[in-house]
This record gives structure tokens, sequence and C-alpha cells, in this order.
């Protein structure tokens, strides 16, 4: 092992139902790029530089200082395209991580979140404030703030989900912009958004981006536009008889019925 890193394992284990079995400050580059399974759980924080980390071949995530992420017992962890890399993680187990995972929604499909920086210096003292007395009692209390900051973090928003409403909302006119779309942009799994995106909002980006092109239809149909294709084309629609179901199907009228009631309504005094 590098001298540069730090491994600490708990000697005093009990049956308990969340149990940490080591807890590494990971810095040497050629550990890093070899492939290792992970024999048990896993949280991992990245504490400087950039990569790509996959978890068995499936999904390569872009990671970089400050993000967070999850493994499973099992899984095939491997990093390539990094540069200064270092991360820090604490192997866990136990009747309650399955619990915890439940509970804050982490799975194959939602284990990665950015912005977590504040973590890195909290990680540093607990493991090298700490020994073989207490390193079990350190590694617990870090596994179970990392779980309550991201109940945190799912109050205030994800800031990936955020960059997606934010793309949506400056694009939704275009008919080619979809979750593909995003997914190309922010270099990211396009399941994984889909995932990511309906747990923080409780609804589909599909259903998201289609309720954004129909609240600009109708504002253009308020505005005073009558062309049924025409509004269908800068509202995101390359079919005008897709947009009428859709649209008929939101509103509960169909474009023109919705642009006969415009006309018909008695007009405000000036």
């Amino acid at each position: 092992m590098n001298n540069n890193n730090v491994c600490k394992f708990p000697s005093f284990q009990t049956e308990k139902s969340l149990k940490a079995n080591s807890f590494v400050w990971e810095k040497n580059p050629e550990i890093i790029k070899n492939t290792k399974r992970l024999a048990s759980n896993t949280l991992i924080l990245v504490t400087n530089g950039r990569g790509e980390m996959t978890f068995d071949g499936n999904t390569f995530y872009t990671i970089k200082t400050g993000y967070l992420l999850f493994g499973f017992e099992g899984e095939r962890l491997a990093c390539k395209n990094f540069s200064n890399l270092e991360y820090a993680y604490v192997n866990f187990e136990g009747l309650r991580s399955q619990e915890l995972f439940d509970r804050f929604g982490i799975t194959d499909e939602n284990r990665m979140f950015s912005n977590y920086d504040f973590l890195i210096p909290i990680w540093k003292e607990s493991l090298f404030s700490s020994d073989q007395s207490n390193v079990d009692l350190a590694c617990e209390s870090i596994i179970l703030h990392a779980f309550s900051t991201l109940s945190h973090a799912k109050q205030l928003g994800h800031p990936l989900v955020e960059k997606m409403k934010k793309l949506a909302k400056e694009n939704f006119s275009s008919a080619q912009f979809g979750l593909s779309s995003i997914s190309n942009q922010l270099k990211y799994n396009s399941k994984y958004l889909s995932h990511l995106f309906k747990s923080y909002t409780k609804t589909g980006f599909t259903e998201y981006l289609r309720s954004l092109r129909i609240k600009n239809a109708v504002s253009l149909f308020d505005y005073g536009l009558d062309s049924v294709k025409n509004v269908a084309i800068l509202s995101g629609f390359s079919d005008p008889l897709y947009f009428s179901s859709v649209f008929k199907s939101e509103v509960g009228l169909s474009p023109k019925q919705y642009i006969e009631k415009i006309q018909n309504a008695p007009r405000k005094e000036v």
C-alpha cells in the first residue's frame, strides 16, 4: 500500500445492524486504476481530481471532487480517464444497510450525488483523529451523517434535476429536444437521469417537458395566434395531430375548441 494512503479497520465488532469494515483514504493511482470487487456495501467520497467510475461496467459516471457515490456488495468497481483522482470510502454491511438504501431511495440507478465538498474535512478529521478503540464509531457516524445529508438534499432539490429543468425551459420549443439531448449534454446515462428526476419531482421528465410545451401553446393561443400548426411547431411538436391529441388530454379542449372559446369570450372594458 502507498505510504500516503490511510486505512483503518475497526477491531471491536459486535452483532450490530450496521457494521463498518474499513475506512480508507485512497491516493495511490496504481490502486485506483485496478478493478476491484466490493466485498460489502461502499460509501465513496471523491476528495480530489476527476475521472470516470463504473460499477460492473454498466455505466461510467463522470466524477469530480465532492461527488458522493454508493457501491453495492459484489459489484466490480473500476476507474478510467482520471486525473489527480483521490477518494475516501467506508465499507459497511448489516441489516440496517438495506433499510437505509430503501429509506433514501439508493439504487444502482440512483447512486451518485454532487456538491458534497463540505464532507471532505469532516471525513478527514474522523479518519485521522480516530484509533482502533473508536474507529468503528467514527465509521458509523460518517455513514449516518452522509445519509442524513441526502435527506436534506432531497428537500432542497438535486443540482442535476435543476439543470434538467433549466435545459427543458430553454429548449422545449425544439421538437428534437428530449431526455437523450440532456443525457448527451450532461454526460449522464439517460436511465439514471430519468430515475433521478422522478425521485425528486414525483413526475417523469417526459411529462414535465410535455407540460411545458402545452403551457406555451396555451399562452400563444391566449396571445392571439390561431394557427394550430404554427402553435404546435412553436411549442416543440412536429406533428399537429399529435399536438392536438396531447393538448386536449391536458387542457380538456381541442386546440380549435380553445381558440373558439377565446374568440367568443366577452372583451373586457379598458
